[in-house]
């Protein structure tokens, strides 16, 4: 059984449907988008929807991480990812508001960072072997970072939301859900998109000074992380005013992320 896993440089759902892969035994090969040209590329490929990750296993097509974790279950029943009854609503949580979270973060981090989007790539763009493409970064990363804009005061919105979302992190790994012997979907959802918060330098020792921080940093499961945001808030621009605008609001923002410290995890709150 082979598959073959479609996705964008740096996207922490792809890492998730790669390491569920690997958990299953599955043989695979991936295939990288351009970011931002997977939205056009992937209805032209015959998959439902425009984001990603997808996978072709089969003879079928799935889109999404959860259907991902939901077809590899049936495929290929162990090792199990459903490890016990009551998960998917944790599992529901980690696809979309964590993982949503720090996609913002990054996106914004994106357009203030010139080096950044370099840095996250490490494997063939559309086959094209990444020697060819690196030269081509600073023409496209201007027109990316252009679409990957947040609307304003998103990154503003997320930093403030990150300390109960790692609270919740932090509850999930007291109470055993995630962070066992055997690794279950919820750890697989969890673990990348902590492991992007840790490549935020202005966010890193706030997140690693927690239990969230600590079992995704040194987890057999997921590699070291790749990639890095440099501290965005003191990007300059003398073009863009409208970049250090946002590096100044994204600063002010920053300064409550001594709220990301915590000796230990509040009771977990279910949606």
């Amino acid at each position: 059984m082979r598959a073959k896993l479609v996705g964008v440089p740096g996207s922490h759902p792809c890492l998730s449907a790669e390491l569920m892969l690997r958990r299953k035994g599955v043989e695979f090969t991936r295939l990288d988008l351009p970011n931002m040209t997977h939205k056009a590329i992937l209805p032209l490929m015959r998959y439902r929807g425009s984001t990603v990750p997808v996978m072709s296993i089969e003879g079928k097509r799935v889109s999404g991480t959860m259907r991902i974790a939901r077809a590899l279950e049936t495929l290929v029943p162990d090792p199990p990812l459903f490890t016990r009854d009551d998960l998917e609503g944790e599992e529901a949580w980690a696809d979309s508001i964590l993982q949503d979270g720090v996609r913002q973060l990054a996106r914004t981090a994106i357009g203030m960072d010139q080096a950044a989007m370099a840095s996250f790539l490490h494997d063939p763009l559309l086959g094209i072997p990444v020697n060819l493409v690196k030269p081509t970064i600073p023409l496209l990363r201007p027109v990316v970072a252009r679409q990957m804009r947040p609307k304003r005061g998103t990154a503003e919105a997320c930093l403030q939301a990150l300390p109960g979302q790692l609270d919740r992190v932090d509850a999930l790994l007291e109470q055993g859900i995630i962070g066992g012997e055997q690794p279950n979907v919820v750890d697989f959802q969890v673990a990348p998109s902590v492991r992007l918060m840790l490549n935020f330098d202005q966010l890193r020792e706030h997140v690693d000074a927690r239990p969230a921080g600590t079992p995704v940093g040194s987890s057999p499961i997921i590699p070291a992380g790749s990639g890095q945001y440099s501290r965005t808030h003191g990007c300059r621009s003398k073009t863009r005013r409208h970049a250090r605008g946002r590096g100044r609001r994204l600063a002010l923002a920053s300064r409550g992320c001594d709220g990301l410290r915590r000796a230990g995890p509040r009771p977990l709150r279910r949606p």
